[in-house]
């Protein structure tokens, strides 16, 4: 992953932030990712990130994996529904996000309450 500079960080928020004609066109918006907003994400998110061409750019995304993680430990609603519709499209498993929690050690309670938001989202698509 290339290194994020403030730099950059200005330059991909004026370009593609929230704010941005790049969200308004498109109905999303890219923001940078780096150390300082995965802190608290699974070991090796790094090397899971996936290399995205498109003329003129590269970028690096989360890997759906990650992804779930991190909504699943945000824990909002908006999150819970995320991770729901990663589960139904089949861009990951509960059962690869909880194998890697294990493998990564994740303290008890954090994985309590993880575990508690995979089921919820789980309930989500079965009760939809």
């Amino acid at each position: 992953m290339p290194t994020v500079t403030l730099k950059k960080n200005e330059l991909i928020y004026e370009r593609f932030g929230p704010d941005s004609e790049f969200a308004r066109e498109h109905d999303f918006y890219i923001e940078p990712v780096g150390e300082w907003t995965m802190l608290t994400s699974l070991p090796g998110w790094q090397e899971r990130l996936v290399k995205v061409v498109a003329p003129g750019a590269i970028g690096w995304c989360l890997s759906p994996l990650d992804i779930a993680y991190n909504k699943a430990e945000a824990g909002r609603e908006k999150d819970i529904a995320y991770l729901a519709e990663l589960f139904k499209a089949g861009y990951v498993r509960p059962s690869e996000l909880k194998t890697a929690m294990e493998a990564a050690n994740i303290a008890p309670e954090v994985a309590a309450v993880v575990n508690g938001r995979v089921k919820a989202a789980i309930q989500r698509n079965i009760t939809a």
